[in-house]
């Protein structure tokens, strides 16, 4: 459903330049604690008023509360439940390196449901129920989930699973440590992660018998942030069980923060595209610390562009920063935007060629950069860890701890260069790359799909090239940042799509053709109905479009020959090609054998990328739909097309027909394959590419809107909202009790979208159920879009839509 503008339609789914030199050393490393064993509480309580967060899905506090000085996070007397119990934030603006949890569980049931997890990472706000026993599969998160439901197949006992970054590093069988006990026997819980690794430690309270469940395991891809906190999580589903948290202490430690005497430049990034002010805005920028142990008041501190003048622009009266704090000040604000908020604006701004910048106390120089250097577009400048060495960072962080890659000099501004495409082979290649032009320059480079490191692989001979296998590259060079990543990607056919059924001819097919090559990786693995437990996975993507020279038939082989000679077979030119995040789609269709998929089209850094994929206005987000229970193939096919030709751009999806061969290792996750090329084996079946539902002037053409847009003028349109089940969009409730979720604007909604829209809804609904209904002034008519609603529920009805008048519809 969308607003457009005012009505609802309805459619189908090296240089030191400080002037001071500060004797920078480490602060006190700091710790965050929470504590709580629930006794000063009455049975039923949620709100506990120590900054927690205590709800359950249905809303029920036998379910989710308090309940015997224990905390309930489900009951056996209650099936069909979600609950959480999340904490608040132990250590604002502080990265955590360690942390302790301990907790006292009881279980109690007979034939027990799905259990609960504890989950560490930059947790969403918006949840009132929780995802269960999975947990949110965060990027760079983590989850420890006690898995009490035995899902056979494939599961064949109940175990604690570790996920981190959205993929499962280990399944720890319950028989390592004991067992879950379903009578309510307490079992005291310890999980502890370090720089080692993670502990968790079960002990049977009543025999004080400790089981170390895992020692020092690895966590690749765990990356705290500033803001991550814990949560528990829990869920019963057909089935039931008492599952209680008493005596709960949490305890963590964080990166050592940085002393300096004084308050300090730390960061600078003039030439900014990407990171945006409140005003929907790309100014220049400056980041100031506060190294000391005391809050500093700045309304004596000034920043100039000009020695001569040290109170150019001086900081708002009452503008404080705390101990061992950030502060971003964004450069050349006028003060004349009427959605101003907190952050500070500059009246002035620094050149990006190079020239002064000081920091003033009172008058009194306390800082700058004079002269600091020429600015690099969307490099930071400053200074980085305790030794506060000064130069270039690969990647800003403003109001954070300056981290990443850091050189003395801007980036290498040179590219690999390559000697031909990637792309589909048949056979070995030799990838002689070009000599880098820039001075003492060199090649790095990776086949693990990693970003070339300055220990990755030097380039001193051709690459050979026998599987499929992506490349990338980069040039490094002394005292410099590196340059630009780039990459080629080969996907090799295997003689059973080569020499079809033993023809001695390729593959071919009257549809296009789509080849996908996950890298070891399954995706199918990773199919939790979880909102956010299914993140983008990269891919590479070729697609073959058929060639009216070759009987209009999509032949599927190499183009140009290995060796560089002149081609001696034709196939279908490839219509599109590239980097691709991908991931499981749907809930019910997700557990068929023909999965379908969501496919983002993206850059080297994962970006998105819009791309015409045969013939369809480009974009950057697509669906592969598996037509699993359709004999015919063709039913959504049909209909998009023909909603499509009857109302126009806005009325549905455009939809082409495909054939599909995805390479990706069986359910179970990483891949043990020797043979990682596309075979026969890989062949997925007949799919229907879809556009996926999104504002675009090529798809759904409404206005664009940024959270800074809060005026009454630009808040009235530019939503996509839906009917659907649990999803990680932000969602709300009407009046009369429909869920909906919010899918544009696609990053943040503003305060004064979401009360907009909200309202909205509200006040149509007062209009349908009140007395005047029919009026069309006052009654539902004012509200939406009265053909196009009539549209959609003609095409519900006439091709039966199972979930058409309750779920999987959009409005905008």
């Amino acid at each position: 459903i969308g607003i457009s503008p005012l009505k609802i339609r309805f459619f189908k789914s090296d240089r030191l330049l400080a002037a001071l030199t500060f004797a920078a050393a480490t602060g006190p490393a700091l710790a965050g604690s929470y504590s709580q064993n629930f006794n000063a509480f009455a049975n039923g309580l949620t709100m506990l008023g120590d900054g927690t967060f205590i709800s359950s899905s249905p809303f029920n506090a036998s379910a989710c509360g308090v309940q015997t000085q224990r905390l309930r996070m489900s009951s056996d007397a209650i099936t069909g439940t979600l609950s959480i119990f999340r904490l608040a934030e132990l250590d604002p603006g502080y990265e955590v390196n360690g942390f302790d949890v301990q907790f006292d569980m009881q279980l109690t049931s007979g034939n027990p449901a799905d259990g609960m997890s504890l989950v560490f990472g930059a947790l969403p706000l918006s949840d009132s129920a929780g995802p269960g026993e999975e947990g949110y599969q965060l990027p760079g998160g983590m989850v420890v989930s006690f898995d009490t439901y035995i899902n056979n197949p494939p599961e064949t006992t109940r175990s604690i699973d570790v996920t981190v970054d959205g993929i499962q590093v280990a399944t720890l069988p319950e028989a390592s440590f004991g067992n879950f006990d379903l009578t309510g026997a307490v079992r005291h819980v310890t999980v502890h992660w370090d720089a080692a690794g993670l502990d968790v430690v079960w002990r049977n309270v009543a025999t004080a018998t400790d089981y170390v469940v895992c020692n020092n395991l690895p966590v690749p891809g765990l990356a705290p942030s500033p803001g991550d906190r814990f949560a528990f999580s829990a869920r019963t589903g057909g089935l039931a069980e008492t599952l209680d948290l008493d005596n709960l202490v949490v305890t963590t430690t964080t990166v050592p923060p940085i002393a300096t005497p004084e308050v300090a430049f730390s960061e600078l990034n003039i030439d900014n595209t990407k990171n945006e002010d409140e005003h929907c805005n790309t100014p220049g920028w400056v980041e100031i610390y506060n190294g000391t142990a005391t809050t500093r008041d700045l309304s004596t501190y000034s920043l100039t562009d000009d020695a001569g003048t040290p109170a150019r622009w001086t900081f708002p009266a009452g503008t404080m920063l705390g101990a061992y704090q950030y502060r971003v000040i964004y450069f050349g604000y006028d003060g004349l935007h009427p959605n101003a908020d907190s952050r500070l604006h500059a009246s002035f701004a620094p050149v990006k060629t190079g020239g002064y910048l000081g920091l003033y106390n009172g008058g009194v120089l306390v800082d700058s950069w004079n002269p600091y250097p020429p600015q690099a577009a969307d490099v930071s400048y400053g200074y980085f860890g305790a030794a506060r060495t000064l130069g270039f960072m690969e990647t800003p962080t403003p109001a954070l701890r300056n981290s990443g890659l850091q050189a003395a000099g801007p980036p290498v501004n040179e590219d690999v260069v390559w000697p031909r495409d990637g792309g589909l082979i048949t056979g070995p290649l030799s990838l002689t790359l070009g000599a880098p032009l820039t001075a003492g320059g060199e090649i790095r480079y990776t086949l693990d799909n990693t970003a070339p490191l300055p220990s990755s692989t030097l380039y001193t001979a051709p690459i050979s090239v026998t599987t499929s296998t992506n490349v990338r590259a980069r040039i490094y060079a002394p005292a410099r940042l590196p340059g630009k990543v780039s990459s080629r990607t080969f996907l090799k056919l295997d003689s059973s799509i080569t020499d079809y059924r033993g023809t001695g001819q390729p593959f071919n097919s009257n549809l296009p053709v789509v080849i996908i090559d996950s890298f070891g990786r399954s995706l199918d693995a990773e199919n939790s109905a979880t909102p956010g437990a299914r993140p983008y996975r990269y891919t590479y993507n070729v697609v073959l479009d058929r060639d009216p020279a070759n009987g209009n038939r999509t032949r599927v082989t190499e183009t140009q020959p290995d060796d560089g000679s002149p081609p001696l077979t034709t196939r279908a030119p490839v219509n599109w090609q590239g980097r691709s995040g991908m991931r499981v789609r749907g809930e019910s269709s997700s557990g068929m054998p023909q999965r379908q998929y969501a496919w983002e089209t993206q850059d080297n850094e994962g970006h998105d990328k819009n791309a015409s994929i045969l013939g369809l206005p480009a974009d950057s987000d697509w669906v592969l739909y598996a037509p699993a229970t359709d004999k015919s193939l063709l039913r959504n096919y049909l209909v998009y097309n023909s909603m499509f030709l009857l109302d126009g751009q806005g009325s549905a999806v455009r939809a082409k027909l495909v054939e599909v061969f995805f390479s990706q290792p069986a359910l179970g996750g990483v891949s043990t394959d020797t043979n990682p090329e596309i075979t026969w084996a890989d062949y997925r079946g007949v799919y229907v590419l879809l556009e996926k539902i999104k504002r675009g002037k090529d798809r759904v053409d409404i206005a664009k809107l940024a959270p800074c847009d809060t005026s009454a003028s630009l808040i009235t349109g530019g939503y996509i909202f839906k009917k659907d089940k649990a999803s990680t969009d932000p969602d709300f409730t009407t009046a009369n009790g429909q869920l909906l979720q919010i899918t544009e604007p696609a990053t943040t909604v503003g305060d004064a979208q979401y009360t907009y829209l909200n309202t909205y809804m509200n006040q149509f609904e007062t209009a349908l159920y009140g007395a005047n209904y029919a009026d069309p002034v006052t009654g539902y008519r004012a509200y939406i879009d009265e053909q196009s609603f009539q549209d959609n529920e003609w095409w519900v009805e006439i091709f039966k839509q199972i979930d058409g008048y309750r779920l999987s519809t959009y409005f905008y």
